[in-house]
């Protein structure tokens, strides 16, 4: 009897102490240490041009050509080894040109001209042409390529139209006014024609 008093006793008294828990003074929460204004921006950084990059992947890649890869590898060493039309700036998220140098949008709203960079090259030699820009919208368009970037395209569920004006020169239509305009194109890669035409 005596040691259930005593267990008793215990219980009522951690149950006491327990119960002060939310009575205390509130302390304000330490603020945290002050670093950079913009902590995902680093401008202090500086560098020289060359070296080694070195990445891990868990597994091989499985294409490099990144209008069909599904797979992680093949994404992050296809976007090394290419460029887009244009590119949005991580930072500003302003649209920079990148394989395009310049562009105008129609008074339509809806219909872009896209002027190519002169002396491209891939990396096997060959010139750059807008040939290789329209080939690349056919084989987004493709069902049986099951391109994982098809979609980013669509608008309502139609592709824009993709045609060349000059060697050089493209002109993308919408099917209307679309609010990101060109910034749909970041990420997207442009083909070597005259390499992936007969495969």
């Amino acid at each position: 009897m005596h040691s259930l008093r005593a267990a008793s006793v215990a219980l009522a008294f951690l149950l006491a102490v327990s119960s002060l828990d939310g009575c205390g003074v509130a302390v304000p929460p330490e603020a945290p240490a002050s670093g950079p204004a913009d902590y995902l921006v680093r401008t202090d950084l500086s560098g020289t041009p060359g070296g080694n990059l070195i990445i891990r992947l868990a597994s091989d890649p499985r294409t490099f050509n990144r209008l069909i890869s599904f797979d992680y590898a093949g994404r992050v060493i296809s976007e090394l080894l290419s460029s887009d039309l244009v590119r949005v700036n991580r930072v500003s998220f302003d649209l920079e040109p990148s394989l395009a140098s310049r562009w105008e949008l129609d008074n339509d709203g809806r219909t872009y001209t896209i002027h190519l960079r002169q002396g491209l090259r891939f990396s096997d030699g060959v010139p750059l042409t807008a040939e290789d820009v329209v080939f690349t919208f056919q084989v987004l368009q493709d069902p049986k390529i099951n391109s994982s970037s098809a979609d980013l395209l669509k608008v309502d569920g139609v592709f824009p139209t993709v045609t060349q004006a000059d060697s050089h020169t493209i002109r993308l239509a919408f099917p209307r006014p679309l609010g990101m305009g060109l910034r749909t194109l970041d990420s997207l890669t442009i083909l070597p024609r005259h390499r992936l035409l007969k495969a």
